[in-house]
């Protein structure tokens, strides 16, 4: 969502919205040089990170400039933003394991890559790919269910495939998608110690603000009612924590949060 990325010593664009002028053949050479760089980044990063760094970030400026001289229609723009996406957050986590500083969130996922890419072969999507780390987790590993406590496995059941429904209607980042289930896994849990229809209470808690909001401005509310089914309450849930989990300072204006919600539930 962000529009740069952090490399420690300066921010690199990651693909504008203002397309510049320039020939196809001009497009074409610099994409393909930041290719190579990017490439020559994935041998070295195993043995010498740091170098690596310099290849991501010249690599980045080069695809940058190569996505501002792309037609918006090209189908390699997705490709393009994706590469610059997976090399940012790789530079930033050598920065900061160089600095000592802590891994947090996103951060914490990409270390080292499973293994180098020849800088000869072009640099594709499944390379890059190559530089996500295990999956990671706060306290819980939601991928192996049968290690969770009971009441929380009782709890994971509940929501079941929403969060992956989200991410693929609305495009949510992987990271938020796994803070927000183990999020809600422990409120459900939570809850459901204190009332068997936990997910009904936690429900009118979270939306209460929201119902408001649409009473205020004399709008339909778009989020289930009392007596609807379980799993439209937990739809709704999933994804109110999910446009705030990525809502960065517009957590502090409810009412954008509001409207995030209901514009995004009404695609659903």
């Amino acid at each position: 969502m962000a529009s740069s990325f952090e490399t420690g010593a300066r921010l690199v664009p990651a693909g504008g919205a203002t397309r510049v002028g320039g020939s196809q053949a001009q497009m074409e050479a610099i994409y393909a040089k930041a290719q190579a760089l990017i490439a020559t980044g994935l041998k070295t990063d195993p043995t010498d990170p740091l170098e690596a760094v310099e290849s991501y970030q010249e690599g980045a400026d080069l695809m940058s400039q190569a996505m501002e001289m792309t037609a918006p229609t090209d189908p390699r723009i997705e490709t393009m933003q994706s590469t610059l996406d997976m090399v940012g957050e790789r530079v930033r986590f050598i920065m900061r394991q160089k600095m000592g500083r802590p891994q947090h969130d996103s951060l914490n996922t990409t270390s080292m890559p499973v293994s180098p890419a020849t800088a000869d072969a072009e640099v594709s999507l499944g390379e890059v790919s190559k530089m996500r780390g295990p999956r990671v987790f706060n306290l819980f590993d939601l991928s192996q269910p049968d290690s969770l406590p009971r009441d929380l496995k009782i709890a994971q059941s509940a929501f079941g495939g929403i969060f992956e429904l989200l991410q693929r209607q609305f495009g949510f980042q992987e990271e938020s998608i796994r803070n927000q289930q183990e999020h809600l896994l422990l409120l459900l849990a939570n809850c459901s110690s204190r009332d068997v229809n936990g997910h009904n209470a936690l429900h009118r808690k979270l939306l209460g603000n929201y119902r408001q909001w649409a009473k205020q401005l004399l709008t339909q509310a778009q989020c289930a009612g009392d007596s609807d089914i379980a799993q439209n309450k937990m739809i709704d849930i999933s994804l109110y924590l999910l446009v705030w989990g990525e809502a960065a300072n517009l957590r502090h204006v409810p009412e954008c949060i509001c409207f995030l919600f209901h514009q995004m539930r009404l695609e659903l």
